[in-house]
């Protein structure tokens, strides 16, 4: 819906009704005074579909998801770096990872990272640095 800003000077009771409105449905107060003068005379606005609180709820548990999954690759990462630095996989490995596509050079690192930890080379590592 194309949509222009304009200006009005309004007496403040009038003001406090529209902003009282706005709280009370969840509503804006463009929303609120758009429907009111629609209504007045007498034409229709396309609104935009209000948006539900589970609907809202729902798009914030997608975000919280999404910053998980983000923030244990990332932790994965950061154990496969220290994994790299101990691990020397030889010239001809290291020139196959490097030539991998950013994406399946991550992936691959990731699904490295995982199996390691399976294998419990980790508390290896640790015991083999602190030995």
């Amino acid at each position: 819906m194309k949509s222009r800003i304009v200006s009005f000077r309004l007496p403040c009771d009038l003001v406090e009704v529209i902003e009282s409105e706005a709280r009370a449905t969840g509503q804006s107060r463009t929303r609120v005074v758009t429907t009111a003068l629609a209504k007045a005379y007498d034409c229709s606005v396309p609104l935009p579909p209000r948006i539900t609180p589970d609907q809202l709820q729902y798009q914030m548990d997608e975000l919280r998801a999404e910053v998980e999954v983000l923030r244990e690759s990332n932790i994965l990462l950061r154990q496969l770096d220290r994994l790299e630095n101990q691990v020397n996989l030889g010239a001809d490995v290291e020139n196959a990872i490097a030539s991998l596509p950013t994406k399946g050079r991550s992936a691959w690192m990731i699904r490295v990272l995982s199996e390691a930890a399976q294998r419990e080379l980790m508390p290896l590592r640790m015991m083999k640095s602190t030995g």
